[in-house]
């Protein structure tokens, strides 16, 4: 029996996207999503937005963070 791999619009699966949030989002801050605020992940990566953008919006729903400016 085959194990089915969900794909994004951009051709990566839910846990490529991630690891390219968490390097977008490391950058910017020295933490990763999971050391912030839970966020819509999946909705987003289904939705087709980019990785830069869903760590913009990581960034942007966790109190500590949102009004910093990253």
């Amino acid at each position: 029996m085959a194990i089915q791999v969900d794909i994004n619009i951009d051709g990566l699966t839910l846990a490529q996207w991630l690891k390219k949030v968490d390097t977008i989002v490391a950058g910017r801050i020295g933490l990763t999503s999971a050391d912030l605020a839970d966020f819509c992940s999946y909705d987003l990566w289904a939705d087709g937005a980019s990785p830069a953008d869903a760590a913009d919006e990581c960034i942007a729903g966790d109190d500590t963070f949102a009004d910093s400016g990253l």
